[in-house]
């Protein structure tokens, strides 16, 4: 009897001391945590994410987690909680492991997703470079194109692909508000011979028709309007870049109009166009060295005459590291303004074999100049060839220059130097 009651009471110690390791088990789980910090959400203090993702990397979380916390953002959003929540944060934490089992899940389960979220999951779908899965990224990109809040095409320009099922697809959406970023996609697919657009008459047409709507919206734009004006002119350029690789009457006798443009960048976009379709104007030699003299038109020729293998027709006497940095940094400001003079007024070697140029630059406003700013551009690799861009300082400050302010920038550089030595 005696040792049956021992027997008895060890089975249960081993029986009471089993149940307690699957507590411990289930307490440490990493998807009992998990769905404890998602019941514990607070919307108010975690709102920025950044609180609750360090929650969730401190229990190392599996791929089946993942599916759970991707689960939970579109309940949410069904469910209309924490409308004033943006999850867009903890959403591409999860998607920064390019999991199989996510790509399945977000394929099946698309259409629940909120549109806020779907160019980052669109962007997830085309990392994973696939026949099957650019049809769906196609698909679903065209289907949603006007309800995106970005047009996810970061893969696509990182290495273009499949162009049989890119293109022409997105051939209707250079007429839409995102209309550049097409084309400059179709533009890199053409430079890199993965497109071809002379043989199919709809390019043609599609093009021309955007070329009319775009000139005609061109001369609409008054004074105030810069950054619009801009932008439409840069569509333009991008435009004649893409004629380049349609080899049609109709298109070499427009470009050859375009080479008598009152605009320098227009001009020079539909000169080298005309070289690469083999309808070099004469004497263009000479015409570039007139357009290498103005700092709107000096980068760009040399990149394409570079591309093309060309190079023998930029003029030598503009081959220089100083005429380069004016390029660089003329590209900054034309962002947001409407350059009307940029003087160099100091150079300086930093970090031994890295040269920084300083400026200073006004523009135009609606009935007069600004005053004289400050601009950096560089820094560039004095032991290398001249260089079209600098390593990371080319900015400019809207602070009035004066011949005193000699450390403007100096935190900058500062900064900069300690990450490059570093």
């Amino acid at each position: 009897m005696v040792d049956f009651l021992a027997v008895l009471l060890i089975v249960l110690f081993c029986f009471v001391v089993y149940i307690y390791i699957k507590k411990i088990a289930y307490n440490n789980s990493s998807e009992n945590k998990l769905k404890e910090i998602i019941t514990n959400f607070d919307s108010k203090n975690d709102s920025k994410m950044h609180n609750f993702i360090k929650k969730l990397k401190n229990i190392n979380y599996s791929d089946n987690d993942g599916i759970l916390i991707i689960e939970w953002i579109i309940s949410c959003n069904l469910e209309k909680k924490y409308d004033d929540v943006d999850f867009t944060i903890l959403f591409n934490e999860v998607l920064l492991d390019k999991s199989l089992l996510y790509l399945k899940y977000l394929k099946e389960n698309y259409d629940k997703i909120s549109y806020k979220y779907r160019s980052l999951v669109l962007d997830y779908i085309s990392w994973f470079r696939t026949n099957e899965n650019y049809k769906f990224f196609i698909n679903s990109l065209t289907n949603d194109f006007d309800k995106l809040n970005r047009i996810p095409l970061t893969h696509l320009k990182e290495k273009p692909i499949f162009s049989e099922i890119i293109f022409p697809k997105l051939l209707p959406f250079i007429f839409s508000e995102k209309s550049a970023q097409i084309l400059d996609l179709m533009n890199q697919y053409l430079e890199k011979k993965l497109l071809y657009i002379d043989k199919d008459q709809i390019y043609k047409e599609q093009l021309l028709k955007k070329w009319t709507q775009l000139e005609k919206t061109s001369l609409e734009f008054s004074f105030k309007e810069y950054k619009n004006r801009i932008k439409v002119e840069n569509e333009l350029l991008i435009l004649i870049d893409i004629f380049a690789y349609l080899y049609d009457e109709e298109i070499i006798l427009l470009l050859k109009e375009k080479t008598k443009s009152s605009n320098e960048n227009i001009k020079t976009h539909a000169l080298i166009s005309l070289i690469m379709l083999g309808n070099e104007e004469e004497g263009v030699y000479y015409v570039f060295e007139n357009l290498s003299e103005k700092i709107e038109c000096r980068t760009f020729l040399f990149e394409k005459l570079k591309q093309i293998n060309r190079n023998e027709l930029f003029p030598v006497k503009y081959y220089t590291q100083k005429f380069f940095s004016e390029g660089d940094i003329y590209r900054k400001i034309k962002a947001d303004y409407n350059l009307n003079n940029l003087v160099l007024t100091s150079e300086k070697n930093i970090a031994g074999n890295l040269k920084i140029y300083y400026y200073k630059f006004n523009y135009f406003e609606e009935n007069s100049i600004s005053k004289w700013y400050v601009a950096v551009s560089g820094p560039f690799l004095t032991s290398e060839k001249p260089q079209i861009t600098g390593l990371g300082l080319t900015n400019y400050k809207l602070i009035e220059y004066s011949e005193n302010l000699t450390n403007v920038f100096k935190d900058d550089i500062n900064r900069w130097t300690m990450n490059y030595n570093s």
